[in-house]
């Protein structure tokens, strides 16, 4: 099933429309951001998508979106680098990017889609034919995950709690934007 997927990703990135300046048989560019804790680098995770897919489509440019100098400083970035700063310097990544300033197909991991849609809206600069998001959670999430006991009274207390604190101004300005 995962072999089927990945090929009908494959064919659906490669018959995007073709960047003006490309010839008809060059597939389009494609932009990976990988989710919170991955890397653009492990050797698991987002970076197997980007092995594959050059695999499937020869002479594609892929692009990993990244920020640090090693696989691990970018993972630690993905947790404690504001989103906003993280979605202003990916901007500016990739619209200086001449491989893809005639346009690129976007293709996010969890995380990564947020940030990639948030990319689409901010990112005047570049020209995102697709936004492939995978995992992303843009209907939001809620709660707290395997909290014991689902209708345990002190789980449904710490949800309210988490809940309530989430909008307030400190919180909001430290941990959140």
């Amino acid at each position: 099933m995962a072999d089927f997927l990945l090929a009908a990703l494959a064919i659906a990135l490669f018959f995007s429309p073709p960047a003006s300046s490309a010839s008809e048989d060059d597939p389009v560019p494609l932009v990976i951001w990988s989710g919170m804790g991955d890397s653009c680098c492990y050797e698991y995770g987002a970076y197997q998508f980007k092995v594959v897919l050059e695999r499937l489509i020869p002479g594609i440019y892929i692009k990993m979106v990244a920020f640090g100098k090693t696989p691990t400083e970018d993972s630690y970035n993905s947790f404690f680098l504001d989103s906003n700063k993280q979605v202003e310097l990916a901007c500016d990544l990739l619209s200086s990017d001449e491989m893809l300033a005639n346009g690129f197909n976007a293709m996010g991991f969890s995380q990564g889609s947020q940030f990639l849609r948030a990319l689409v809206q901010r990112c005047g600069s570049v020209k995102i034919y697709n936004l492939i998001s995978l995992g992303g959670q843009h209907n939001g999430v809620y709660g707290f995950p395997f909290c014991p006991g689902s209708s345990s009274i002190l789980c449904h207390l710490f949800r309210r709690f988490l809940g309530m604190g989430t909008y307030l101004s400190f919180i909001q300005d430290k941990y959140i934007n």
